[in-house]
């Protein structure tokens, strides 16, 4: 099970993704939602945020991910 701080981390980064896709994920029950986190990060993203924790000290954000110049699901 994937710790409490990074699974906020990701909750946040792929509500914000969510909010700007062009093709938004479906909608999630609270628990669906959930569980859709915790597969998250106990996979690829997990590890990816894990790296970049690791390396300074935080989890990233959407938005250093994903910049506005930069093109996002479109």
């Amino acid at each position: 099970m994937a710790e409490t701080e990074l699974k906020s981390a990701i909750a946040a980064y792929l509500r914000d993704a969510n909010a700007v896709a062009d093709v938004p994920l479906p909608e999630l029950s609270e628990d669906g939602f959930n569980q859709f986190v915790e597969m998250m990060a106990n996979g690829g993203m997990g590890k990816m945020f894990q790296t970049f924790h690791a390396q300074l000290g935080r989890y990233p954000t959407f938005a250093e991910l994903c910049p506005p110049a930069a093109p996002f699901m479109r």
